[in-house]
This record gives C-alpha cells, sequence and structure tokens, in this order.
C-alpha cells in the first residue's frame, strides 16, 4: 500500500484494515496498471501467491478469464476514475470459475495516483439465486399441472366450456407466478382479447410497474384497450 509519511500511526490503522478485510483488495499503479500490492483475503480466494501477483498487469494474471476486456477495462478506468463489475467471472489457481463483484476507484495520495480493486466473491450468493429460481419453475410447473387436472375434471362435465377454462385457467397461472408480460405474444392483452364483452381489471401490480401512472405509455395502452387498472379502495360489484 502507498504510504503517508506523515503520519505513520495512519498508515498502520490503514494496513490494519487492508490485511484483515474480509472482501479481496488490489492496489495498483495507475501508469502501468502493475499490482503493487494484495490482502491476503484475496490470495486466499484466487490460490496465487502475493509473489504471483505483485508486479504483474492485471491483466497478465491468470485469474483474469478475458484479458482484451481487462485491458479495455483499465482503459476505462483510467480515463473516468471508476468502474464496477457486479458479476465478473475470475478463475482460480485451481482453474475454478468463480463469481465476483468487482469495484475501482482511483484515489490521489501523496500526489501520486493509484487504483484500489474491491473483489468480492458472490459465488455462493450467485448459486443460491440459482437454485431459488429452479424452485419457482418446479412450483409452476407443478400449479400447471394441478390446472391442467382440474380441466380435465371440467372438460368431462362439459366440453363446451373447455376453451374458456384453459384459457381461464392459463390466465390465473402466469399472474400467479408473475411471469405475465403486457404486450407481445401471451402477454395480458393478448390473453384478455378473449373476453371483449367483459370487465377487464388489472389486479395484483408491483408498485413500480409504469402502468400506476396515467401518463405512461403502458397506461395509455391499457386505458385505449379498455382495460382497466385496480387501485386501492376500488369497488367491485359482480
Amino acid at each position: 500500500m502507498t504510504k503517508n509519511h506523515h503520519n505513520p500511526d495512519l498508515n498502520l490503522r490503514y494496513r490494519r484494515l487492508f490485511e484483515t478485510a474480509h472482501d479481496g483488495i488490489l492496489i495498483i499503479n495507475f501508469d502501468d496498471g502493475r499490482i503493487q500490492d494484495v490482502n491476503p483475503y484475496l490470495i486466499t480466494m484466487l490460490g496465487y501467491t502475493k509473489h504471483e501477483l505483485v508486479g504483474k498487469q492485471l491483466w497478465q494474471i491468470g485469474a483474469m478469464v478475458n484479458k482484451n476486456a481487462s485491458m479495455t477495462a483499465f482503459g476505462v478506468l483510467k480515463q473516468d476514475g471508476y468502474i464496477k463489475y457486479d458479476d465478473l467471472p475470475l478463475r482460480t489457481k485451481d482453474g475454478q470459475i468463480i463469481s465476483v463483484e468487482f469495484l475501482s476507484n482511483t484515489y490521489d495520495v501523496d500526489g501520486e495516483s493509484i487504483i484500489q480493486c474491491n473483489i468480492r466473491d458472490i459465488t455462493n450468493r450467485k448459486n443460491a439465486l440459482t437454485t431459488m429460481k429452479r424452485y419457482q419453475q418446479s412450483l409452476s410447473m407443478s400449479m400447471v399441472q394441478i390446472v391442467g387436472a382440474l380441466t380435465k375434471v371440467i372438460v368431462a362435465r362439459d366440453a363446451y366450456t373447455h376453451q374458456h377454462q384453459v384459457r381461464v385457467s392459463d390466465l390465473c397461472v402466469a399472474i400467479d407466478m408473475g411471469h405475465l408480460a403486457q404486450s407481445g405474444p401471451g402477454g395480458m392483452i393478448e390473453a384478455l382479447a378473449a373476453y371483449p364483452n367483459k370487465r377487464r381489471i388489472l389486479i395484483h401490480i408491483n408498485n413500480t410497474n409504469p402502468i400506476l401512472r396515467e401518463d405512461s405509455a403502458q397506461a395509455l395502452q391499457l386505458q385505449a384497450l379498455g382495460i382497466e387498472v385496480a387501485f386501492d379502495g376500488m369497488h367491485i360489484e359482480v
């Protein structure tokens, strides 16, 4: 790390933070991109020794999966003084690919520009999200199967309304699982077009959905088609 010769106590505190941080940290020369220092956490994360990292340019170390992208990112960092990747692949010394959050800033220390890179391993978080999405997909399939079974019972009792029940059940599944877009093939507008003479109301709307803004393009499209958007306190007679 770059030292502050005027305040040795401050240097000691920064060194302790650097050594004990639970994120990987690289200190890089601003001019040529060579690694000046690396903290123990990153050494453990990647499996390289400090000797294998210090003195090499960022894109020369084996951890960088895409050399050209690393060189381009360094150029952007020098120009803008900041760069962030929410999900960047790194390769450990034993060949494993891990996902990291990569945040870099430039600083001026005693008249010298340096770059600090903070690297956080998000592999477990990413794997957990993948597992959750698979679980949601399995729930969706289970619901489709249940609705399908119920539809078979309905068609056995009243074949005339079968297609109507299929449309309703598909719409319910899609809305319940949050997978239905407003427009496009299979979207809400297409699904509701099957009921031109009925009162059509959209409910269960996320508060960030643009259809809640009356002047948005999405809201105006629904108004033109006669599709209502539910609101707090709305009364519906059935």
